[in-house]
């Protein structure tokens, strides 16, 4: 009778810690899967500024213009 009992409840232990464990490696994924999208963004965002900054340098080289000016302008510019 008492060997029954234990066997019940501890049927039903592993069967609530394979649910929760399945829960955290769930919502570790999905946590996982909104960091590679964050760092995504990230990587887009400084590609475009890359762009951006060597297009600056081209058409300061292109009036005569000195580099430090365009990266101070550059900067005044993204700032406001």
């Amino acid at each position: 009778m008492a060997e029954t009992v234990v066997l019940f409840v501890l049927q039903k232990l592993c069967k609530l810690v394979a649910q929760e464990s399945y829960k955290l490696v769930v919502a570790k994924v999905n946590l996982l899967k909104g960091l590679h999208e964050g760092f995504q963004d990230i990587q887009l965002e400084l590609e475009s500024i890359q762009a951006f900054l060597k297009d600056a340098d081209s058409r300061a080289a292109d009036d005569g213009r000195s580099n430090e000016g365009v990266k101070t302008s550059t900067i005044l510019e993204a700032q406001s």
